[in-house]
C-alpha cells in the first residue's frame, strides 16, 4: 500500500499529550529523522487507560496524530508523530516485553527501560509511535480543538494529562509528507 494511500487512512480525532519530558521526544524525533518507520514508545505516567485507542487501537494503515507539548513549554505543540499501536503495559506477553526493553534500551535511553511508577500507581499505557517530528514553528496549544465539546484546548498549569482532539485540516499526516517530499 502507498504511502499517500496510508495518509488517506488519517482519523479525524487525535491524541494530545500534556508535557512530556523534552529529552523523550528528542530521542525519538533524531532517530526517525532517518528512521521514520522504526517503532518507538512512549509511557505516559498514569493508570488510567486511555480509552479511545483501547477500544478502538490504531494501526500502521490507520493511525491517529500525536500532538505533544513538553514539560517545559506546556502553551505550544512541538511535536508530531502517527500512533500505530497502543498496549497496555500490564497484560504484555514475556518475550514482547523482552523485545520492547530491547528497543527502548537501544534507542530511547532516557526512558530508562519498561516502567511503572509506584508513586503513581501502574503506568498502564503503552504508545508505540512512527515518524516523530520535531516541529521548525511550533503552534499554540489553543489552536486545537477538543472532540468532546469542540472547544479550544486549554493550557493546563502542570505536566500530564492528554486530550482527544480534532486532527487539524492543515496537518498532513507525516506520511504524506515523505511521499510528497
Amino acid at each position: 500500500m502507498s504511502l499517500d494511500r496510508q495518509a488517506q487512512t488519517m482519523r479525524t480525532e487525535a491524541l494530545y499529550l500534556n508535557g512530556i519530558f523534552r529529552e523523550v521526544l528528542d530521542d525519538i524525533a533524531n532517530i526517525h529523522e532517518n528512521r521514520p518507520n522504526l517503532q518507538l514508545f512512549l509511557q505516559p505516567y498514569t493508570e488510567s487507560p486511555i480509552t479511545h485507542l483501547r477500544d478502538n487501537p490504531p494501526e500502521k494503515l490507520d493511525p491517529v496524530r500525536l500532538y505533544a507539548s513538553t514539560s517545559n513549554d506546556l502553551r505550544h505543540v512541538s511535536f508530531v508523530a502517527d500512533i500505530i499501536r497502543w498496549e497496555d503495559k500490564t497484560t504484555i506477553a514475556p518475550d514482547r516485553r523482552a523485545r520492547i526493553k530491547k528497543r527502548l534500551a537501544d534507542y530511547q535511553p532516557t526512558e530508562e527501560g519498561l516502567y511503572n511508577v509506584p508513586e503513581h500507581g501502574i503506568s498502564r499505557n503503552l504508545i508505540c509511535v512512527l515518524r516523530m517530528k520535531r516541529l521548525d514553528a511550533p503552534f499554540a496549544v489553543g489552536q486545537l480543538i477538543k472532540t468532546d465539546n469542540s472547544e479550544p484546548l486549554g493550557v493546563r498549569a502542570t505536566a500530564g494529562g492528554w486530550a482527544y482532539v480534532f486532527t487539524r485540516p492543515d496537518d498532513a499526516p507525516a506520511a504524506a509528507a515523505e511521499s510528497t517530499g
